[in-house]
């Protein structure tokens, strides 16, 4: 499961909440009317499937509540209940198999920098790659094992 703390701007609450509440796969929703100062808006928190995250954060995103607002998102490794109507009625078979791709492409976006190190790396290793190149067809050339 993975749970999803979102700040949304209180013109956009009614549509969020509503969207989370139709979905199946959605468990635990909480609304608190207020709740966030920076930025302003409402606090809502809500459990949602593995499996049906990264179509449920589109949706979010198509609402705006990025926007104006914000998408925390954290892995649940544990959830006790005695609801389960969030994984168990989804009708979702891949659950442990499933990535959430927007948390993949944000932990690349954040581990890659693009410093002089960077640089010097892919400087030596072009180079390494040119003198490889150019070894081989030399001795590819020279017919004997590269000797002239």
């Amino acid at each position: 499961m993975i749970h999803l703390r979102l700040v949304v701007p209180g013109e956009r609450t009614d549509a969020v909440v509503a969207l989370l509440l139709k979905r199946v796969d959605v468990a635990n929703v909480m609304h608190l009317p207020g709740a966030s100062l920076r930025p302003i808006g409402d606090l809502v928190q809500c459990d949602v499937a593995r499996e049906a995250t990264d179509e449920l954060l589109a949706q979010l995103h198509s609402l705006g509540v990025d926007a104006g607002g914000s998408i925390a998102v954290e892995t649940l490794d544990m959830l006790v209940s005695q609801h389960p109507e969030a994984a168990e009625q989804s009708g979702h078979e891949e659950a442990a198999d499933s990535v959430v791709w927007e948390s993949v492409e944000a932990s690349a976006a954040n581990e890659v920098r693009d410093g002089w190190m960077f640089h010097a790396f892919l400087t030596l290793g072009i180079a390494l790659a040119a003198i490889s190149v150019k070894l081989d067809g030399h001795h590819r050339h020279c017919g004997d094992g590269g000797q002239p």
